[in-house]
């Protein structure tokens, strides 16, 4: 369900916080998530499954030296760190969402 950006802030949902990779599309985030491609496709860009980047980013962070860790506030520990709002929270605001329209 596509839900306005207005709406998620003012429910404390924000981009780039809540909602890991989205940002909303208007002021000085606008455009953000629309750069072609299509040069670097010709010259070889090659991606990946989302999936390995996200364990591989998951990898890179635990491999993170402590005091680094600790200088930056964050410490990932499997199973209690998560991206985005809870499935909870994500049921509540989508209710909200649409009873909003009767």
């Amino acid at each position: 369900t596509w839900v306005d950006g207005e709406f998620l802030a003012e429910r404390d949902i924000h981009g780039w916080a809540q909602m890991p990779v989205w940002l909303p599309p208007t002021g000085e985030t606008a455009g953000f998530h629309r750069t072609h491609i299509d040069r670097a496709a010709r010259a070889g860009l090659t991606t990946r499954p989302v999936e390995d980047t996200i364990r591989d980013t998951l990898e890179w962070l635990d491999g993170w030296l402590p005091e680094i860790k600790e200088s930056r506030g964050f410490e990932y520990k499997p199973g209690e760190n998560a991206a985005g709002v809870t499935r909870e929270r994500e049921e509540e605001v989508l209710a909200e969402w649409h009873a909003r329209d009767g």
